[in-house]
């Protein structure tokens, strides 16, 4: 067993929104998609040795989520599917993807 992995993951996305008709109601939903930019860092200790390995690569976004008031506040909740494909992934000469599907909670302003 290793003592400590950690995962990071630091990027940008560059997305088009579509806000979908609300008809009055207070909750805006919308579609959003787009390219996505990302630094993927690997961080593994046991034992007092240290590894760190970074990769950055290219990948693209696509979800949904509504936008709607709590009390005050104007807020969001997103879901996205997320895919950064490699054609090197940290430097192994493997090609490969890494997929996830992040649900973010925000504020807006």
């Amino acid at each position: 067993g290793l003592g400590d992995v950690d995962l990071s993951d630091l990027g940008a996305n560059a997305n088009v929104v579509f806000w979908l008709p609300n008809a009055g109601s207070p909750v805006r939903a919308y579609v959003t998609g787009g390219p996505s930019y990302s630094r993927i860092k690997f961080n593994i200790s046991d034992s007092g040795t240290d590894l760190s390995i970074s990769d950055n690569n290219w990948g693209f976004n696509v979800g949904g989520g509504l936008d709607f008031a709590l009390g005050a506040l104007s807020t969001r909740l997103d879901v996205r599917y997320r895919r950064i494909s490699s054609d090197d992934i940290f430097g192994s000469g493997e090609s490969g993807t890494i997929q996830y599907i992040p649900i973010t909670f925000g504020l807006t302003f």
